[in-house]
């Protein structure tokens, strides 16, 4: 019988996964998301800070980093946009102040800086470029 079972959980279960909700100390929600039958994570997840505000959100594919995931401050200003492939840095990346002007732009390929980086300071001008 318990052969079948795991059979059964191995045909199925890959698939099947359960909503978590982790919270903080204080109550408050910490984490959001979904994780299958072997505790991988999996569809979106949203992280908070402890007072409620959204810290980040962004997309697991078995277990690992996938997609577009987006960063903010507690004050809930955007921090970071930023894209991964199998747990890898790809794409472009793009980093805000505080304020909400931008800190910098750049790429990734692989996990790796690659081409142009522009670089600014926090009231909006440029401050360097450099290449990879």
């Amino acid at each position: 019988m318990k052969k079948v079972i795991l059979i059964l959980v191995l045909i199925f279960g890959i698939n099947m996964s359960a909503q978590v909700v982790r919270h903080h100390k204080n109550g408050e929600v910490s984490s959001t998301g979904r994780q299958n039958v072997f505790g991988n994570k999996t569809g979106t997840w949203s992280y908070y800070y402890s007072n409620g505000n959204l810290k980040f959100r962004g997309q697991y594919k078995k277990d690992r980093k996938n997609g577009k995931w987006k960063s903010y401050y507690r004050n809930k200003n955007l921090k970071l946009v930023a894209y991964y492939k199998k747990k890898k840095r790809t794409g472009k990346w793009v980093s805000y102040f505080e304020n909400g002007n931008t800190k910098y732009i750049g790429y990734f390929k692989k996990g790796k800086r690659t081409g142009e980086w522009k670089f600014y300071n926090e009231n909006g001008s440029l401050s360097r470029v450099q290449k990879y």
